[in-house]
């Protein structure tokens, strides 16, 4: 592991702000930087809350911020502003499908991760983290997450702290299988 690359990504993480000047929550940064180190391009993460949102930590993954993203990205947007039929229906297909080819590698990846981490570990199903396809990018979250609505208050804030405990051992995880491939 290179320490002074990793302590840069997360200096530069901890600086990082979203669209409305929000930094990235405390209880994710290191992750995202662990991500980042890595050479996955994350564009969203959250902590988790009890009061918003989900009661799960989650960290997205999109395309690489390049300039031909970015220029597809755009073209999906404007087409999306205008009224749809099958040819901008076609025509937004083919966009995000040259976009989304950006992201086997870190998809496949991650899976393989998933699968590695998940070989001889036990834990409730909805504590188990799982990718969800959101079409040109993908996030990281647990199972739980996604029918939260059903917990009581008491079983969220319990739960809460058991998925990030899930998240935080599978980030730790991630950094240890790839750190023996790194300089």
């Amino acid at each position: 592991m290179n320490k002074q690359k990793f302590e840069k990504i997360l200096n530069k993480l901890k600086k990082t702000t979203d669209s409305l000047g929000i930094k990235i929550d405390k209880k994710v940064l290191e992750a995202v930087a662990v991500f980042n180190y890595l050479g996955f391009s994350t564009t969203q993460s959250c902590e988790g809350h009890l009061d918003h949102g989900y009661i799960s930590p989650w960290i997205q993954f999109g395309p690489a911020q390049n300039k031909t993203n970015i220029a597809l990205e755009r073209k999906i947007a404007k087409l999306n502003k205008q009224p749809h039929n099958n040819k901008a229906y076609k025509k937004i297909e083919l966009l995000e499908k040259r976009l989304l080819s950006t992201l086997k590698k870190d998809l496949a990846r991650l899976t393989n991760l998933l699968e590695n981490f998940y070989k001889t570990r036990k834990v409730p199903y909805d504590q188990k983290l799982i990718l969800i396809d959101l079409r040109t990018r993908f996030q990281l979250i647990t199972q739980g997450s996604q029918f939260q609505n059903i917990f009581s208050k008491k079983e969220k804030t319990e739960k809460i702290e058991m998925y990030r405990k899930e998240f935080d051992e599978f980030v730790r995880f991630v950094f240890q299988q790839s750190s023996s491939t790194l300089t």
